[in-house]
């Protein structure tokens, strides 16, 4: 809760992830909430994020882990019911997976890479059978540029703007606009995973 005050003093809301790893129980989940349900920075809570590609980081199969998705959402919503719950998804969900999930998850993030655009994932959403937001739960490019063999911040500069140029392009302020923002990732580039 600390971390949320200083989050807070300087205007910035976050969206709490609370559950993210199947290695620990669901009702892990119900101390953190509990813990930050009343502050005024937690803006939603989140759960799972690209569980459909990594089965909550413990490869458990796709039904399994819309369950447990499903499951987490219910208990976040029985501690407090008064924010949207949001969930992170690699690429974009099929109309099954959007109807199945239905009410348990209010805002949909969505992680897409598609080089230095995000190609027709605005309009692919909004022909979706669901009047839910999206948002980019992640996007930007790394600095190395692996053409180059170097790092090369200009190039990833360029990628970003023209991507955020994209989500402001499509942003529900608009008429037909369906996405609500996004998230640069990251600040701190992760060479250390090649």
């Amino acid at each position: 809760v600390d971390g949320l005050d200083v989050l807070w003093s300087k205007s910035i809301f976050v969206l709490n992830s609370v559950y993210v790893n199947a290695d620990q129980p669901v009702e892990s989940l119900i101390p953190k909430v509990r813990a930050a349900v009343g502050h005024p920075a937690v803006l939603m809570w989140v759960v799972g994020n690209e569980w459909n590609f990594n089965g909550f980081y413990q490869n458990l199969e796709l039904q399994v882990s819309r369950r447990l998705l499903q499951n987490a959402a219910r208990l976040v919503r029985s501690e407090d019911h008064t924010r949207p719950i949001a969930t992170v998804f690699g690429g974009l969900p099929d109309r099954e997976m959007l109807t199945t999930v239905g009410d348990d998850i209010d805002v949909w993030g969505i992680n897409q890479y598609e080089k230095t655009s995000f190609g027709p994932l605005f309009q692919l959403w909004g022909r979706l059978p669901t009047s839910k937001p999206m948002f980019l739960g992640e996007y930007g490019a790394d600095a190395f540029n692996t053409i180059k063999g170097r790092p090369d911040e200009m190039a990833q500069a360029e990628a970003t703007q023209t991507l955020t140029k994209e989500i402001i392009a499509n942003t529900s302020q608009h008429q037909g606009g369906v996405c609500i923002g996004g998230f640069v990732f990251e600040f701190a580039d992760e060479w250390w995973k090649s």
